[in-house]
């Protein structure tokens, strides 16, 4: 019988690495990177890809360069609520 998850305890262990494998965007169906909330779109993402099925503070395209927020352990895949990480940002 496994325990339930501690308070404290990040998404990494909560979202399943099949369902994570699974998000595209909506807007072109490219794949989906983990990253730090406000991070540049070419900004390495080394440290979210040694999670081996955690979410960052945000999901960056890969290809159209937007930007969907991770809140409380949810990936919002809504095109309104994106952003489109600006070269002024990181």
């Amino acid at each position: 019988m496994t325990s339930p998850p501690s308070p404290g305890a990040g998404t990494a262990q909560q979202f399943p690495t099949w369902a994570r494998e699974l998000l595209r965007c909506p807007v072109d169906h490219g794949e989906l990177d983990d990253a730090p909330l406000n991070a540049p779109v070419d900004a390495p993402l080394e440290a979210a890809a040694q999670r081996p099925s955690g979410l960052g503070a945000e999901l960056i395209c890969r290809t159209c360069g937007l930007a969907y927020p991770v809140i409380d352990g949810i990936p919002v895949l809504l095109v309104d609520d994106a952003r489109r990480p600006g070269p002024q940002e990181g």
